[in-house]
């Protein structure tokens, strides 16, 4: 049996898997997320910061706000 310890993530654009992703842990401690993940995280997903990340995974970031700011950056 094949075992993960990392779920995997990529952004989805007009139905179309991108090449922006990112992933995540599955192992013992997968439910406290430290800053030093965070940062790699954001930086990942082309973020400018880590308060910019908080916001969408806080849900105060919308998906479409997220690909306006993508394509304003010129990294979609």
């Amino acid at each position: 049996m094949d075992k993960k310890d990392h779920y995997r993530y990529n952004l989805k654009i007009d139905g179309k898997i991108s090449h922006i992703g990112t992933k995540m842990s599955m192992g013992s401690n997968y439910k406290t997320v430290g800053d030093n993940l965070l940062i790699q995280m954001y930086k990942q997903l082309r973020m400018s910061n880590l308060s910019e990340f908080k916001k969408y995974i806080e849900c105060k970031y919308s998906y479409d706000n997220y690909i306006k700011y993508l394509k304003e950056k010129n990294k979609i």
